[in-house]
Formats: C-alpha cells, structure tokens, sequence
C-alpha cells in the first residue's frame, strides 16, 4: 500500500496581493491541529537553486517516507497564483517572501554579517519557511524536518543514485513548528558542500540536492591552483569561504611566465604535476604577478556572478616552495616576522581586488608559516573580516579543557594571541585528517566541543564557521568520521545539546533496535580513546601505533558483543517487517549502517593483529668506547610508510648503542641525488630544519607521556621541541655530519639529562622513532621529496615506535653518578 502523503511543488509569480498576511506571534505554541502533509510546495518564478531544492527535499522526505519512487526531478507546470494554502519556501529576496519579510522579521544576510536566519510562521493555512539568504531558505526546510523526525545520516556507503549515502528517518507527517526566527550558532556551516559533490564514473551529474548527510548544506565557490573552480553553484548563486590557495602561479603557465614562479637553489622551479608538491609560493617580490594574482581572483568573481555573492577565501598556498630570489629574501628579511609578511602580501591582494568590488568580504587562514600572530599586529590584518585558525598540532586525544596536556595548551596559547586581532576567528579543523589511511575514531566530543570553545574565545563576534577537513570525502572514508561530523555540524546550527546527546541520536536512528548495543559500544571506544597514555597529533599519521593504544583487548571484547547484539536485534525487525516497504527500507538501512561500523570496527581490530605482531625491539649495547663503538654494532635498514612507495633508492640505515650518559645514534643515508652542504650548527632558525634533506627523531624517556622531537637539515639547521612545543630547547643533544656526493651520515648524542631528572633502570625501554628524509626521481624523472623511517616514517607517533631496551647493567641517574 502506497504512503498518502504527497507533495505538489508548483511555481509561482508575483504574489503582492497576499501583502496584508497576519503572521503568528514568534514563539507562539506548535499548532498541533495544522498538519501540513498533504499541502503543495511553492516556490517563486525567479528561486535560486537552493530555495528549489529545498522544495524537493522536502517533497522527496514525504515520497520516500510513503515508498514512493522519487520522482522530484522533475518539475510540475508552474502555478498562476499562490491559494490560500500551501508551504512557501523562499528568501527575503523572492517574489513570495519580500512583501512579507519584515513581518517575518528577516534581515538581509548581506547586512548582517552575513549570518543566515530562518524564520518559520504560520498563517491560517500557509505555512512559510523563508530565511534572509537563499541558504537560510533551505536551512528552514532541513530545520523543520529534523524536528518532525527527519535524519539525513551517512550510512558509510555510496550506491550509484548516491541515495545509499543517506538514511531518512522517516517522518510521517508535518507539522507546523512553534513560530519563530532563529540565527544558528555559525556564521557558515561546512559540514560538507554541495560543490563536493560527485557523480558515479560515467553518470551525468544528477541535482545537487542529494549531498545532505549532515543535515545542513552550503554552497562552496574555489578558485583552485590550474583548475577550473567548483562553482558557480545554484544557478549563479556563489556563497564564499572555502580553501581557495589562490595566491600561487599556475602549473601550466610555467613556460609562459617562469618568473611567477619560486626561485629555488638559484633556478625557477616548476613542480611536479601531481600530490601535494604543485602547492608552492610564487613570487611575491614580482608586481607582474602580484597583478596576475589580483586579476585572477576578480574574473573568477566575474564569472560566478556577483549579485549574491558575498566573499571569497583569499589564501597563499602556505607551506609550499618558497621564492628565494634576491628581492623577495630582501622583501621577508625587512618584515620582523614572516606571519607579518605573509599577511602584509594578502593585504595587497585584497586591496586589488576591492579596487573592483569592495563590498567584498574575505576570509583568510592562519596556517603553517602565518599560525602565529603577526609581530606587526592589526596593522597587516585590515583588509581582512574573518580568519581560521587551523589547530593541526592539537592532541586529538584530550580535551582542549585538560589542562595536563601539554600539546594542547601549548596550541592554545598560540591561538589566544589571536584574540588582538579583534576578528572572528573560526576552526579550520584537521581532525579527520589525522591517519593515513583514514580511520573511525570516536572524536564526536572534540568536535562538539571545539564549536563551544569558539563560540566562548570569539564572544560577541560570533563563529565564523568550522572547516572539517576531509570529513566529507566520497565513499566509505567520509562515513568514517560520520559521528564526529554530526556531532559538529549540529553544534554549529544549536549548541543546547550536547555531544553524547546527538551520539545517542545517531544510534537511535542509524541502528534501531540494535541502538542500545551500539551506544555501549561507542561509550567503550570513547573510555579507550581519551585513556591512551600517549599524545596524538598532526597529519596523516600511519594508524598501526595507536591501534596497539587504542585497541585494547577489553574494547575489542565490548566490540565483538556489541555487533552480534544488534546484528540479530536488526535481523529479527527485518523478519518482523515482512513486505511492508517503509519498515522494510528503514531497517535495511540501519542493517546498512552497522555493517559500515563493523568494517570500521575490523580495521582496528586487523591493525591491532600486525602492530601486535611486528613490534621490534633493539637491544641498547653498552659501550664507552664512543669513537669505534658504531663499527661493532648491527646495521638496521630504514623503511617506507607504504609498500607501493617502492624500494628504498636512499639505501639509509640506521644503528645505536649507549654509554652510561646517552643514547648514540647514527642514521646514514646514500640518496643518487644528494649534493654536500655547507654544514654549520644553527639553532636559531628552526623552519629551515625540515629542507628536502633532513632527518627527524622522536624520542620518549620511559614512563613519560610526554615526547621530544629534534630535527636536523643537511645544512646543520636545528629544531628541537617537546611534543608540539617548539619553544621547548635544549643545547645538550649534539648532532655530527659527515656528506660527500651521494653520502650523508648523521650522529646524535642524547644525553639522559634531556629528560629531566630521570632515573635510567636497567629493563626499560625508550621508544623511538627516525625518519630520513630526502629525494628521488619520479616517474617523469623529476625530484620529490621521499621519507624513510624506522619502523617507517610515523611523525608524532610515538606507541608505533622501536623499543630502545636498557638491559640490566645500566643503573645510573641523569647528570649523577
């Protein structure tokens, strides 16, 4: 039997005549007597695309609901006038909504730092869901769905219609909200974008409207390095901030214009074509290119068409390839600090492209070489309204509230110099980006709580928004951070719930009867995360040393049952549903649901088996004869992160002993293209530590949760820290190098006293980590960078770490005898 309850989406023309519409109260009760399930959906003549699919979503909610096939995509016969009933959806902008908008109590978003606000009225038998932007036009459509049951959830798999993506919780009728207008917590919500979207290989692109699974949509507008941008969206509807390195020259144009690009080792360098190497700095000293840049940008607001739009991310490629010509080493050196250059450079870009449209807001991002505030302060941030702060050397285990976690409130001490600036400063959040290959972990508290700590640190300026980076990628990896994403997303549209509120919510939804089951699971996880004894943070870390952490035998037990508990609560509802479709579909969804979380739950659990089963333990020899001692001990052979990097063409081992002071060790590397250097100990200039050749140790003194990283360039540059805090610095450890054509040796000397007054027993273990880092020729024999580590190159990762093993005869303290 077919569900009744259809929608008819019509569209409609002028509508001045409705002018004196007497709206409800705001906060007038939910009328409990007015459903709306049966009612058409109108739109104006002249809707932007996010106002028609707010339509189809909510006609699609109610087809699917009834096991309707959906059928939104295409449009009814437009209507020749709006009756006396039906639901309006449209912004203050459209022909239905602008004769009503100050009875609605909109203000324009343009005029209100571009914050959206719904507003959803009754009237006699209309209903209005309008807001002051197209956006908040859709918002209030996806907001009064949610509360009458719906959940758009991300089931971690994508079929080819790109409906398995999503999970509806069906609702059964609508019913006509408490009369209100509201402004969500965020100036923008990023929980994914409509311009991510991408249809199955060789499907045309179907309607946008299918990218939902988080609840709250944006539109996304970039203007991309070489490519054309993913906008204009919603048909010439272009709504700004997003990653945009639009401040670098473009691969392609290297023949035309080598003088855009950096000068590196005394040459333009062009990089290679693909990864993450096209990402470098152009040349700032160049007004030929500052130019290019400034044009650049205003042909792409150009193009996507300025009537709505209301500004752009206007970034550098941060952390790429940077000019070292003569004028540009003289333009950096007369800046006290490179985060004021940085900025300083933005600033005339910006200036540039408001010569053309000043209206303009720009968002920008404080990132790598611009994380720090600037030493010349608001002088160099004028031009900008809003930046994100991107916290990437946050512990992603504990609380930005623990105040025993040093990683984390060193981080934070660098963001609140950000306060000076008086701007909105928003999170550029890295949080799904922490393992390579992506990982589920149970991060729906981090998130959540990163929206709050926001909202507290801007105060009256309000939250920009928050970027997740790569929580929405295609296909199962975005399904993995689903729970955290939610947890984020709705705490930026309303942060009265809390994390474990909308955990319980997803379990509800997502798994059904087997919820129960699930949510102990997901408690468990949670308690077995933030117990790790250990700091986790930065980027595409290997996830082999946590999973031995993390993955505890009592977690994998509570997983175990968790899963075979729900899977036969759900095989039993299925077997209960019969043929009847709407409960049939609802629990194969949810079946769907926990299968995607079982594959989660066995990555863990097969990684846990090989980090288990491949620890390597290295036996610290004592010797006091330092100047022959590494002759007589075994030759380690460094390795790659992943076995399709190929052979190790650098050849770099690595070796250790001890004497009663320090651990000795020597990493050498024999790279074909390895050139000698001028070698002289620098520790004053810690960015240029990590050039091309260049080595890293990880190293934590046995019962530390704490680690120390030291770092070391070919060139003698020296950096030295203590987890993530660089400021952190000790002269004690000693490095000494050897280099000729193909050859560089590296010997440090880590004395015990670097750790602090610690006592060294005999059956401890250091854990420790080496990476050499260098270059090989590519597929189209051309340099990029290549790193090998032992076990293999885990920055920060310090449970995946070779054991050092003090055996029995050591028994000496730090700095005594």
């Amino acid at each position: 039997m077919k569900y009744p309850l259809l929608f008819a989406l019509a569209l409609s023309g002028s509508m001045t005549a409705l002018a004196g519409i007497q709206f409800d109260k705001p906060d007038a009760a939910w009328r409990a007597d007015a459903d709306f399930s049966k009612a058409a959906v109108f739109v104006a003549t002249n809707a932007t695309l996010p106002e028609i699919e707010a339509g189809r979503l909510l006609m699609r909610a109610i087809r699917l609901a009834g096991g309707e096939p959906d059928t939104t995509n295409v449009m009814p016969t437009a209507a020749a006038a709006l009756p006396a009933a039906g639901i309006v959806i449209g912004w203050q902008g459209s022909d239905l909504v602008k004769p009503h908008a100050k009875a609605l109590g909109l203000r324009d978003w343009r005029d209100n730092q571009g914050r959206d606000t719904i507003a959803q009225f009754t009237s006699g038998k209309l209903l209005f869901l309008a807001g002051n932007s197209p956006e908040g036009a859709y918002y209030a459509v996806a907001d009064l769905l949610y509360h009458n049951g719906a959940r758009f959830l991300h089931t971690g798999t994508i079929d080819d219609n790109w409906d398995g993506g999503t999970f509806l919780e069906f609702v059964k009728s609508i019913k006509a909200p408490r009369a209100r207008i509201y402004t969500p917590v965020a100036q923008i919500r990023t929980g994914f974008a409509l311009g991510d979207y991408r249809p199955p290989k060789g499907q045309p692109a179907p309607s946008r409207e299918v990218a939902r699974q988080y609840n709250i949509a944006r539109n996304q507008y970039a203007v991309r390095n070489g490519s054309s941008p993913r906008g204009p969206l919603c048909g010439g509807y272009a709504r700004g901030f997003t990653g945009s390195e639009c401040i670098q020259p473009a691969y392609h144009d290297f023949d035309k214009t080598p003088d855009f690009f950096p000068m590196v080792e005394g040459k333009r360098w062009r990089p290679p074509p693909g990864g993450w190497c096209w990402v470098v700095e152009g040349c700032w000293s160049n007004p030929g290119f500052t130019q290019w840049v400034i044009d650049r940008v205003c042909n792409e607001v150009a193009k996507a068409g300025t009537n709505m739009m209301y500004g752009l991310d206007i970034t550098n490629s941060d952390g790429g390839r940077r000019c070292d010509c003569p004028d540009c080493i003289r333009l950096r050196a007369s800046y006290p600090d490179i985060s004021s250059c940085y900025f300083d450079y933005q600033r005339k870009i910006i200036r540039g492209v408001r010569q053309r449209y000043p209206w303009l807001k720009v968002q920008t991002l404080a990132y790598i070489m611009s994380r720090e505030y600037p030493k010349l302060g608001k002088k160099v941030l004028t031009e900008i309204d809003s930046i994100d702060y991107c916290p990437y050397s946050r512990c992603y285990v504990h609380s930005y509230y623990d105040k025993s976690c040093p990683t984390n409130q060193k981080d934070l001490e660098r963001m609140h110099e950000w306060k000076q600036a008086g701007l909105p400063i928003g999170d550029f959040d890295y949080s799904f980006d922490v393992f390579q290959p992506p990982m589920s972990i149970p991060s729906w508290e981090l998130t959540a709580e990163v929206v709050r700590y926001w909202k507290e640190f801007n105060g009256d300026l309000g939250v920009p928004r928050m970027y997740i980076e790569s929580a929405t990628a295609e296909g199962g990896n975005g399904g993995k951070s689903r729970i955290a994403a939610y947890a984020a997303i709705r705490t930026l549209w309303d942060d009265s719930q809390t994390a474990d509120e909308h955990l319980r919510d997803f379990c509800r939804v997502g798994f059904g009867p087997g919820a129960d089951a699930m949510l102990a699971y997901y408690h468990a996880c949670s308690a077995a995360w933030t117990n790790q004894a250990a700091h986790l943070t930065g980027t595409f870390n290997n996830p082999l040393g946590t999973a031995k952490s993390y993955f505890t035998p009592e977690l994998r037990k509570i997983g175990e049952a968790a899963f075979a508990t729900a899977r036969k609560a759900l095989d039993e509802a299925l077997a209960a549903a019969g043929n009847a479709p709407i409960r049939r579909n609802l629990v194969q969804k949810q079946l769907a649901t926990l299968a995607f979380e079982k594959q989660c739950f066995d990555e863990w659990k097969a990684l846990n088996d090989k980090a288990m089963g491949t620890s390597m333990r290295i036996n610290l020899e004592l010797d006091e004869n330092v100047a022959t001692a590494f002759d007589r001990m075994p030759v380690i052979p460094l390795k790659t992160r992943h076995q399709w990097e190929g052979e190790d063409v650098t050849q770099s081992t690595a070796q250790f002993f001890r004497t009663r002071d320090a651990i000795h060790v020597r990493i050498t590397t024999r790279s074909p293209l390895f050139k000698p250097r001028t070698w002289k100990i620098d520790r004053t200039d810690n960015s240029k530590a990590y050039e091309s050749n260049s080595m890293e140790f990880f190293i934590q003194a046995p019962g530390q949760t704490d680690y120390y990283q030291l770092a070391v360039s070919s060139e003698g540059y020296c950096y030295d820290g203590r987890c993530m805090d660089g400021s952190w610095n000790s002269d004690l450890w000693v490095p000494a190098s050897r280099q000729a054509d193909n050859f560089w040796e590296l010997t440090l000397t880590i004395p015990y006293k670097l750790f602090g007054d610690i006592e060294v027993k005999g059956g401890e273990v250091f854990k420790f980590v080496a990476i050499s880092n260098s270059e090989k020729l590519n597929e189209k024999n051309e340099p990029q960078r290549f790193a090998v580590g032992l076990p293999f190159p885990a920055y920060h990762d310090m449970a995946i770490g070779v054991d050092l093993f003090i055996d029995e005869n050591t028994g000496r303290r730090a700095g005594g005898e």
